[in-house]
């Protein structure tokens, strides 16, 4: 099976300097991969390099078995949805009209509508529909436009299903209760055969969420795996310098990290 996205190799630098060397990645149709590390490991470069805003050095990266370069601008933005850790709005853009903006234009009216109010509910946000997007909170405006690529992939003709869904720290701002409410969703379009690659800082909602974390430092992948095989003691010892970090939530099993346990290394 041809995976929805293909990193071999990849190197990427800036100026004289690399941030990325030898990256191999996958991600399948369904499954819910997420980069965890430090600051500076080179995790938000690697999103970045994937969605095409950071030309590689060295490698290939392939979406769907073709290299980015071979799709236009338009045809991309139906194989995948990309949510930035800092999206700024300039104009005064109400709720609804940022939702929709992502929409695939052949879809009819009634589609949209009916489809746009499912997402502002899932992502709540309904109750925000008229209010200009520059005037809300900063999770509020997280929400919206988590809801915006969302709809953007589900909106996609069936012939360029299952899409991509790029996610650069998307709970961050984000409050316990729509963290969880943001898992949930990750979770039921997985589901759907769409594939999550996701940039998290929190370990316990990476452990809660993903299939497989690809554990980075200092611009190379570490190790990659089930969260249980990733999020360990030894690795946390070894990328974060802590130690006596890691809990284990039987039976699955799900690593659970405690920061009132940890001692600096």
């Amino acid at each position: 099976m041809t995976a929805l996205v293909d990193v071999t190799d990849l190197v990427v630098e800036v100026g004289a300097q690399r941030i990325l060397t030898d990256i191999d990645l996958t991600v399948q149709a369904g499954e819910v991969v997420a980069l965890v590390g430090p600051n500076g490991a080179g995790k938000s470069t690697l999103l970045r390099a994937i969605t095409g805003e950071v030309a590689p050095a060295n490698g290939r990266i392939a979406l769907k078995g073709r290299t980015l370069a071979d799709y236009a601008p338009a045809e991309l933005s139906r194989h995948r949805a990309v949510l930035s850790q800092h999206t700024h709005v300039s104009f005064d853009f109400t709720v609804d009209e940022i939702v929709v903006m992502g929409v695939d234009r052949t879809r009819a009216r009634p589609w949209v509508r009916e489809a746009r109010e499912r997402v502002k509910a899932q992502c709540d946000i309904a109750h925000l529909s008229d209010r200009p997007v520059t005037r809300l909170s900063g999770g509020e405006q997280q929400r919206v436009h988590f809801a915006r690529a969302l709809l953007q992939l589900l909106s996609v003709p069936d012939d360029s299903k299952p899409g991509l869904f790029l996610l650069d720290e998307p709970t961050a701002s984000l409050d316990l209760n729509h963290q969880l409410r943001m898992v949930e969703i990750v979770r039921e379009v997985a589901k759907q055969g769409i594939g999550v690659l996701l940039v998290i800082h929190d370990l316990n909602l990476a452990g809660m969420l993903a299939n497989r974390v690809a554990m980075m430092k200092a611009g190379r992948i570490v190790t990659i795996g089930a969260p249980h095989e990733v999020i360990r003691d030894d690795v946390m010892h070894q990328v974060f310098q802590v130690s006596d970090a890691v809990g284990i939530v039987p039976p699955a099993p799900l690593p659970f990290v405690l920061p009132q346990s940890m001692r600096l290394r």
